[in-house]
């Protein structure tokens, strides 16, 4: 078959670009945030390659064209944003601000280069003054012991090769002081207390070997048993409780007395936020287990204290009405008519999905179309992460195939054919829709909580008598609710 000239000069250049694609799709780990961004800026700019090569094999030469052109505007934004990064003294940075104000136009781009400009540098002098509050609780940084790495330890092996003597053991609490500084995985400041406790126990060792374990391998283990954030949070609680307590005479920072914390509890009833007793409970029970000491969190009366305190401050909860199966079916009347837009489309993709997958936004909105696959019964979506998986495991939901008008599995099917995307493509199915001449067209970014929550409600407002009472979690609440109604096993429903 003969090409037309145009589709022959399209067709050249778009192998032209596929042949310098990598095979590989899947996405490493990589330890620079920045060049994470630049990866997965590769990865989008390649699946519009591959919607456009997939549209030339259909002789659709407009949708080729759209996707051509989106991938040169995308590829041309990107050296605007390495341009900005190279001119400005704070890097990219700067660039993360100026990405971040969505609000902007390009009529105000200096302004918003300003803005950006001034944002960065107001983050860079926050992280230094934290940097400078952790140090203070780092003892000196001696000579490099046997087992570290870096220019004192080079120093070091010069100095016995050149000279034959062996050089002495520093002791066990040099060695202490030089972790924290040394092992990149040790990234807190460890509270006094914890770090005196470890001193104890390890200047009673005389195993060089076991001081460096006790020095350098154990509390790194110990504190990656919590997320970076969280170690974060728990030590900032704490610190709360140490400027409290150095305040009394009569009370000790470390180990914390059951009573005296239960005082500090009773203190903080009538002047912290109300999740100051839960947080500060949290901090001082993980600087016991980091010491190997029992927690006083375990004492009835500081349970006794805790449970007070919640009451105190307990205000009663809104939960947010479930939308029902009537809902969906006056939803799919009003959008999923045999024209319906992209944007039709993608409504009661949110919709039914969510309320068949019991899914949440964050769900949802993690999915890429590769992570959904098709039968000839079900649909089944992995989720990467979720928050009920706390080791990021990954799980499978499955999604049987109806049959009828409100199938989930169908309304999936034709969001996926108008959206064009490869099956397996890297970009998330949720994204945001551009007006071009021959109708709406997907961007690469992703669609925000904030506009796919008024998505759903601008979709049902018509059918229920006050919107204020639903939101995106309506969808999963409805659909364990109708599940339950139908008799499925409450343990399916949890799973």
């Amino acid at each position: 078959m003969q090409f037309p000239k145009e589709l022959e000069s399209l067709q050249r250049q778009v192998d032209s670009s596929v042949k310098k694609q990598g095979a590989a799709q899947v996405s490493p780990d990589f330890k620079s945030e920045g060049n994470r961004e630049q990866h997965t800026h590769a990865q989008q700019v390649s699946a519009l390659i591959d919607s456009a090569l997939s549209s030339l094999e259909d002789l659709d030469i407009v949708k080729a064209k759209a996707s051509l052109h989106e991938a040169q505007a995308a590829l041309k934004r990107r050296q605007k944003l390495i341009r900005l990064a190279d001119r400005s003294t704070l890097g990219w940075a700067t660039v993360k601000e100026y990405v971040a104000d969505d609000l902007a136009d390009d009529s105000g781009d200096e302004k918003r280069l300003r803005k950006a400009e001034k944002e960065a540098a107001a983050k860079k002098a926050e992280a230094t003054k934290k940097s400078r509050n952790q140090l203070k609780f780092r003892g000196p940084r001696p000579a490099a012991s046997p087992g570290t790495s870096g220019p004192s330890a080079l120093h070091s092996e010069r100095l016995v090769r050149h000279t034959n003597q062996v050089l002495p053991e520093p002791p066990a609490q040099d060695h202490l002081r030089n972790w924290e500084a040394s092992e990149p995985s040790s990234r807190h400041a460890v509270p006094k207390g914890v770090r005196e406790s470890w001193e104890s126990a390890s200047a009673q060792l005389l195993d060089p070997s076991l001081r460096h374990l006790a020095a350098v391998g154990l509390p790194g283990l110990l504190l990656s048993a919590k997320a970076d954030s969280t170690s974060t949070k728990y030590l900032g609680a704490w610190r709360k409780w140490e400027t409290w307590s150095a305040s009394k005479q009569e009370i000790d920072v470390f180990p914390v007395n059951a009573f005296h914390f239960t005082l500090f509890l009773s203190h903080l009833a009538t002047t912290g936020p109300k999740s100051a007793a839960g947080a500060g409970s949290a901090a001082v029970s993980w600087v016991h287990s980091l010491a190997g000491i029992p927690s006083p969190t375990h004492s009835p009366m500081v349970k006794c204290a805790l449970q007070g305190f919640k009451r105190m401050h307990s205000s009663p909860a809104r939960r947010k009405e479930p939308i029902t199966p009537e809902i969906l079916g006056q939803v799919l009347t009003a959008h999923g008519r045999s024209d319906a837009s992209l944007a039709d489309l993608r409504i009661l993709f949110i919709c039914f999905v969510s309320f068949a997958g019991f899914l949440r936004f964050s769900d949802l909105s993690g999915l890429t179309r590769k992570d959904c696959k098709f039968a000839q019964d079900r649909m089944t979506l992995h989720l990467s992460s979720s928050k009920t998986d706390q080791f990021r495991q990954g799980s499978v939901v499955t999604i049987a195939r109806t049959h009828k008008r409100t199938c989930p599995v169908s309304a999936a099917e034709r969001y996926f054919a108008a959206m064009g995307d490869a099956q397996d493509s890297p970009l998330p199915v949720l994204r945001r829709l551009v007006k071009t001449k021959s109708g709406l067209r997907p961007t690469i970014h992703p669609l925000s909580y904030t506009r796919t929550r008024e998505v759903v409600l601008d979709a049902i407002r018509p059918f229920v008598p006050d919107v204020s009472l639903f939101g995106l979690h309506s969808l999963r609440a409805g659909g364990a609710t109708a599940a339950c109604n139908s008799n499925v096993s409450p343990f399916l429903i949890s799973k």
